[in-house]
């Protein structure tokens, strides 16, 4: 199955062999016209090659910080996990002081468990009569003069009702960090806050785009963090800003700038810009010799001609391949991005005209990855996440596209063609034996210390007209949550009544 991004670079590399012809044949008639239009119309393919892939970083990018925020939001609600964390309200008078004494340090253990392995630099309860329990850094205390103000000013930042929880960023003039609120009862806010220096593994992107200034900015537009480090805390550039209007999740081309603006799960945008200047650089310079040569002498200007298409084209087909190639796939694990395999599920699904086909959609998760993280390290963690998509990769790439889907979950698809229902679920429930099986062997030292093991969910059906990604990454999903539900360390096979019960284990 072949990707937009292989497409794309296929179409370049076409447009390469027919400009270099067209040329070579017109310009021996008409060198001067035909330079400049070959020369133009390259600019043109460069341009919007370069800015689909500038929109596939940006993308990326927000993937990232997405994934950052959750994590923080994720420690957040293990405080949900017992109600004494929870429910507890300082400002009740009638708590005996023992009592008091009791709930708070147990609180305050409670938040050094979560705390200690996160790089927060505030986390703390705050409660409605100024106090709090938890560790709150310098900066963050001298914010106001009252406790109570600390309290009232992040109670108003929870500005989303569902989830009783908002992010907030240029707190008095304070760019070094931001903050995470959420509600924990009618008198307590937890508050967590992060450097934005943390940010920065989010924001690596190729060296091909390395004049690309990527931004995140906040509801106000306010720059929470930059590859340009001395724009934190400053308001976005005006040129930049009245290109967007207030609009997110959009591409912008013209001739200053290429812009993406991608929104976050927290109403923040990322922002990539990209000078035009930057990328035409040295085309304009080449295509100005182009044009001066040719002036002079018909004959020089085929040779030059020749040699600018060249020193051109072949240099931004490598850089248009190797952009592609990492659009594509996940850097980490080695298998195709999310957004890769959503374009090829959605690919697959949506001609039905070749006869029945057969369903296989799979997600998988590992179960206590966190346990990887918390006690052996991020580094280890990845390290856990590559071989596992090694694993499957290795077993069944051959006929399966295998996709990461972000953090350790990662999902499987394919078609099968002209085979029997009970010949496809044979074969299926082979597969998932062999991964289990393997996952086990692979993963057996984790197993023994870390109780790491992997639950699936798994979608099986002949293909409809009305079939679409979402509605078989949903079956999927349900039917690994319900694993995760059932003790973990199974895989589930969704049927109608899994929306509201539980599924057969495969």
């Amino acid at each position: 199955m072949v990707s937009q991004n292989e497409k794309a670079v296929a179409r370049f590399r076409s447009s390469q062999v027919r400009t270099l012809t067209i040329s070579i044949i017109l310009l021996v008639a008409a060198a001067s016209i035909l330079t400049s239009i070959i020369l133009n119309a390259a600019g043109d393919v460069i341009g919007g090659k370069v800015s689909s892939l500038v929109g596939a970083h940006s993308r990326q990018i927000q993937l990232n910080i997405d994934e950052y925020m959750e994590r923080i939001e994720d420690a957040a609600m293990l405080m949900f996990s017992d109600e004494a964390y929870y429910l507890y309200d300082n400002t009740d008078e009638s708590i005996e002081q023992y009592d008091r004494i009791q709930a708070t340090d147990k609180i305050f253990a409670r938040i050094v468990d979560i705390g200690i392995m996160q790089s927060f630099s505030d986390f703390m309860v705050l409660y409605s009569d100024g106090t709090s329990v938890g560790w709150k850094s310098k900066t963050t205390s001298e914010l106001f003069s009252e406790g109570t103000d600390l309290y009232e000013y992040f109670a108003g930042c929870i500005t989303d009702t569902r989830r009783n929880d908002g992010w907030e960023f240029d707190v008095n003039d304070i760019y070094t960090r931001f903050y995470y609120a959420k509600r924990l009862n009618p008198n307590a806010i937890l508050l967590a806050s992060s450097y934005s220096r943390e940010l920065s593994e989010a924001f690596e992107h190729s060296e091909e785009l390395r004049d690309m200034v990527v931004r995140l900015v906040d509801e106000n537009e306010k720059i929470v963090y930059s590859t340009d480090t001395d724009e934190i805390g400053e308001s976005l550039p005006e040129d930049i800003s009245e290109y967007i209007s207030g609009r997110t999740n959009i591409s912008i081309t013209n001739s200053e700038y290429f812009i993406e603006v991608n929104s976050c799960r927290n109403g923040w945008n990322v922002i990539c810009s990209f000078g035009s200047d930057d990328l035409l650089r040295e085309y304009n310079i080449l295509k100005n010799i182009a044009i001066t040569a040719t002036a002079v002498i018909c004959g020089i200007a085929i040779i030059i001609s020749i040699v600018i298409q060249r020193r051109l084209l072949e240099p931004v087909s490598g850089i248009v391949t190797g952009m592609a190639k990492r659009a594509t796939y996940d850097q980490l694990s080695g298998a195709i991005n999310r957004a890769s395999f959503v374009e090829v599920v959605k690919d697959a699904i949506k001609d039905n005209s070749s006869g029945e086909k057969y369903i296989f959609f799979a997600m998988t998760d590992i179960d206590n990855f966190k346990k990887v993280n918390d006690n052996l390290g991020h580094a280890y963690g990845d390290e856990v996440i590559s071989r596992m998509s090694k694993l499957i990769v290795g077993l069944l790439g051959e006929k399966l596209t295998v996709g990461r889907m972000g953090g350790d979950e990662f999902a499987m698809f394919c078609l099968y063609e002209n085979v029997s229902r009970e010949d496809a679920d044979a074969i299926i429930q082979n597969d998932i034996s062999r991964i289990r099986e393997e996952f086990k062997k692979e993963f057996s030292k984790e197993a023994q210390s870390l109780d790491v093991t992997l639950s699936m969910g798994v979608y099986t059906g002949y293909l409809t007209g009305s079939d679409t990604f979402d509605e078989l990454y949903r079956k999927a999903d349900i039917a690994l949550y319900v694993s995760k539900e059932n003790g973990k360390d199974r895989a589930t096979i969704y049927d109608e009544s899994m929306d509201e019960k539980g599924g057969d284990e495969a």
